[in-house]
Order: C-alpha cells, then sequence, then structure tokens
C-alpha cells in the first residue's frame, strides 16, 4: 500500500476526547497506572535500555504517560523527560509522585495529543527520545508521523495487539457494535507499513501478558460505558443495558476481567 492511501486509510473514526478523558480520570487512583517499574524485570525498560537510547544528555518525550510511570522510572538516566497525557488527574497523580521523589527534570502536563500542536510549542526534532506506550493516543496516521516529527533520532511504540478482553467485548456485542477486526492489530500493521514507506526500518519484539483487572461496580461502569462512548454514541438505555450486565457479573461489589495480550513493541531510528 502506498503512504497516501495509508493516510487516507488510517485515521480515527470517532474521536469523543471528552470521554476519552473521563474514562482515563476514572482510572487515576488504579495501583496498575501507578507503580513504577524497575529495569530489573520491565522488557520495555530493558529493551531501551539494551538500545542504549538512555543518556544522560538525552531529552525524551513520553506520549500519553499517564501519571508517569514510565517517565518518572527513566528520569535519573536522562537530562529531561516530558510528559503529556489527556487525563488531568493522571496528570495530577504523576506530579505528585515527582515531587515526592524529588525528580526535578520531569515536566508532565495535560492535553491531547490528537490536537497538539508541535509547532506551537517548538517541539519539532526537539526530542532525542520519542516513545509512546501503551496508550491509544497514538493510533491513526497523522498522530504517528507527529511522533515521528518530534523526534530527531529514537522512536519506540507498544501496543497491546491480539487481545481478548471478555468483559469489555461483551459490552461492546450488547450495545450492537459488531467487532469485525482489532484496530490495535491495525494499527501496529499501518504503523510498520507506513515507517516502511517513509524508509525506515523498524524493528518488532513481542511480549505475552496476562492481566487480571478488578475494579467496583461504580469504577467498572466509568470505565465501559466511556471506553464504548469513544466509538459509539449511547442512550440511556444502552447505558442501562451496560450497566444491567455489569451487575449481573458482580461479585462483591467488583468486576473481575482477565486479559490476555501480545505486546508489541516497535522501534525505529531516524
Amino acid at each position: 500500500m502506498k503512504l497516501e492511501e495509508i493516510r487516507e486509510k488510517w485515521v480515527i473514526k470517532n474521536n469523543n476526547s471528552e470521554a476519552a478523558m473521563a474514562m482515563w480520570d476514572s482510572q487515576a487512583e488504579a495501583e496498575c497506572y501507578n507503580q513504577i517499574p524497575s529495569f530489573e524485570n520491565n522488557h520495555f525498560l530493558k529493551y531501551m535500555e539494551r538500545k542504549g537510547m538512555l543518556k544522560p544528555s538525552c531529552d525524551v518525550l513520553d506520549i500519553g504517560c499517564g501519571a508517569g510511570a514510565y517517565s518518572i522510572a527513566i528520569a535519573d538516566r536522562v537530562r529531561t523527560v516530558t510528559g503529556v497525557d489527556i487525563s488531568s488527574k493522571m496528570i495530577e497523580h504523576g506530579k505528585k509522585k515527582a515531587l515526592e521523589l524529588r525528580l526535578d527534570n520531569i515536566n508532565l502536563f495535560q492535553a491531547d495529543w490528537n490536537q497538539f500542536s508541535l509547532e506551537d510549542n517548538r517541539y519539532d526534532a526537539h526530542f532525542d527520545l520519542v516513545f509512546a506506550h501503551m496508550t491509544p493516543a497514538v493510533s491513526d496516521s497523522v498522530a504517528l508521523e507527529k511522533m515521528n516529527a518530534a523526534s530527531k533520532r529514537y522512536c519506540i511504540l507498544c501496543k497491546p495487539t491480539r487481545r481478548n478482553d471478555p468483559v469489555y467485548f461483551e459490552v461492546e456485542r450488547l450495545l450492537g457494535i459488531k467487532r469485525t477486526s482489532s484496530a490495535l492489530d491495525e494499527t501496529i500493521i499501518n504503523t510498520f507499513s507506513m515507517l516502511w514507506q517513509l524508509g525506515y526500518s523498524p524493528e518488532l519484539t513481542y511480549e505475552n501478558q496476562v492481566w487480571d483487572i478488578n475494579r467496583t461496580y461504580e469504577e467498572a461502569c466509568q470505565f465501559y460505558i466511556n471506553r464504548v462512548k469513544q466509538i459509539k454514541l449511547l442512550d440511556n438505555n444502552d447505558i442501562a443495558k451496560a450497566k444491567d450486565y455489569l451487575k449481573c457479573i458482580e461479585k462483591n461489589g467488583r468486576i473481575s476481567e482477565c486479559i490476555n495480550t501480545l505486546i508489541t513493541t516497535i522501534f525505529w531510528e531516524k
């Protein structure tokens, strides 16, 4: 597929940023988004270390940084880390943690990457390393090319692929959403194709993961309903149907979900 064909085909069909903000704000307290990963046992961190990307002179951009877990993890190995995320509550948590750890080389701020202007913020070719780890912030051709343009050397995109979310997929089915293919898988395919057409030689690595997610009923309703709102306009009947289903699978006030996924990491050097 030619470059212009990829750009024309690979676009976000629905971009409900308000629903996205609400969904991620509802997850800001979750432990899994606030745990700081370790270089000893984290595949992504070890990969960056092995590739020699983290140096004392390095300025880094973390797209979709969430509560800043990865920004904080690499802060003592680079010169500066800038993190951007759509969730103001996630950013608040990240700033608080960085302050507690006395890390003064981290700048976290709230913004929607899809609406963010590199030119207005003077971010064109500004960073030695740009990464987007497990975030929907980079999910179309415009977001990917913006990510690439912000870097002057290294880029890494990490996505869950071949993913099975049994609870969420059932919510989709009940609300009339027909799952014909995985947007996450298409993101990896389109990313590789676009980078190849741009003249890069992207490197792919894989890691199988299983996530055991446990939320309160209220948290689950916020998360799943706002997640669906990003791809479909919901009426009151739809919302009631989703809540009724979640109530049926609730145990002791909580909703559990076991997610199986293959983590795909794409690395390229400019």
